[in-house]
């Protein structure tokens, strides 16, 4: 969800199937998130102004419950911009970016031996693609002349377990 969530990505080359599954034929890119800590409560938030009323808010705290044993993380970010393209035939400004996510991670270490950690992802987003349609005005590219309005409108929840026995 947030880059400062993130521990390590790794780039495997060529057919991943045996490890990744079957439609990994071209390689795969595995992103490894930042484990809730036992021990230490930390915190990182961020916020971002721009044009076209951009507003960019991210957050992640780590909360740990049970001394060496359970941990808490909770990560989130907002994006929100207004379109910028000139659409002349329908009017108004496609492009618009209207996008949520969180993440929660909860990490269980009752022995030596057992690790488990639980996520939980949600994702929304309710934006807008840039115009597809390669007509436009002139030689300015960003006032465009598409015939209809594309819109992403998602939903995603996700959850996973990882279980690891030494």
């Amino acid at each position: 969800v947030l880059f400062r969530s993130v521990a390590s990505i790794e780039v495997l080359r060529g057919p991943q199937g045996v490890l990744q599954g079957k439609n990994t034929t071209g390689g795969a890119i595995v992103v490894n998130r930042i484990r809730p800590k036992f021990n230490e409560t930390d915190w990182y938030m961020s916020a971002q102004v721009g044009s076209y009323r951009e507003r960019q808010l991210q957050g992640r705290v780590n909360i740990p419950l049970v001394d060496d044993t359970l941990a808490m993380k909770i990560s989130g970010t907002t994006k929100q911009r207004d379109g910028f393209w000139d659409n002349k035939y329908l009017g108004g400004h496609p492009g618009k970016v209207d996008f949520q996510a969180m993440s929660m991670s909860l990490r269980w270490a009752p022995t030596d031996n057992l690790d488990a950690l639980f996520t939980y992802d949600y994702v929304k987003d309710r934006g807008e693609i840039p115009p597809q349609d390669p007509r436009y005005n002139g030689r300015n590219p960003f006032k465009n002349e598409a015939n209809m309005q594309e819109y992403q409108r998602y939903d995603l929840d996700g959850f996973g377990l990882n279980l690891s026995w030494r």
